[in-house]
């Protein structure tokens, strides 16, 4: 959600005061358009979930950077698949734009989103290899040269499809 991370810095350098939930509803409600429910759904569980696991890991204990993050106890099956089905009803909300060019826009908005959920689900819990595939397809698509910091985009392709996970 960087652009929603944009969009707020840009208003709250202008006016600090400004209310954090309106500004977060107008973004989703113009940038997401039709799709603009589910993605706020999927988007509320996912920043309750960073909370509850961040405190989880750092509550009397050192934080550090090389935390290993993708664990099922972080991302728990029933929760990536409840994610995964708010991007379904978001899919199926941007079929219903009739403007073909507004259609693309959204769908290539909420498909940017849907990267990180569906490679965390394929990484824990396994995946044939078309979704792999699709999954590299669309992580080159929207133009995603990094997997990490210390890896360019190819290791993607070598981690999901060298290995059967």
């Amino acid at each position: 959600f960087s652009e929603l991370r944009t969009f707020l810095t840009a208003n709250l350098l202008w006016n600090v005061d400004r209310d954090m939930t309106q500004l977060t509803d107008s973004f989703f409600r113009h940038y997401f358009g039709e799709a603009a429910v589910p993605m706020r759904e999927f988007f509320d569980e996912m920043l309750e979930n960073h909370r509850r696991w961040h405190e989880q890991v750092t509550v009397g204990k050192e934080w550090y950077i090389y935390f290993k993050i993708v664990r099922p106890d972080v991302w728990p099956r029933d929760t990536l698949d409840r994610w995964l089905g708010y991007l379904d009803e978001a899919y199926a909300a941007v079929q219903t734009v009739s403007d073909s060019v507004r259609r693309e826009t959204l769908f290539n908005r909420v498909r940017k989103e849907s990267v990180s959920v569906r490679y965390l689900y394929l990484r824990l819990y396994g995946g044939d290899r078309q979704e792999k595939q699709r999954l590299i397809d669309d992580v080159r698509e929207i133009g995603t040269t990094r997997l990490c910091e210390g890896k360019p985009i190819d290791a993607l392709t070598a981690e999901l499809l060298a290995a059967d996970i």
